[in-house]
């Protein structure tokens, strides 16, 4: 990811419910996890495939 603005906002789609979270380069370096409204959990390792996906978006 050091190849992207770390103020560049991101849709990442929550995997239980599709819901899209926007965030920022910046804020997925520093947290680990994204909880979304439907109780569910992305971790680490699956938000960087969800990254990935948004990145490819903006292309």
């Amino acid at each position: 990811m050091t190849n992207i603005n770390q103020l560049q906002t991101l849709k990442l789609a929550c995997e239980a419910c599709g819901q899209k979270h926007l965030k920022t380069v910046a804020w997925l370096i520093e947290n680990q996890a994204i909880s979304c409204d439907c109780g569910h959990q992305t971790t680490h390792q699956n938000i960087e495939e969800l990254v990935i996906q948004a990145v490819n978006e903006l292309k």
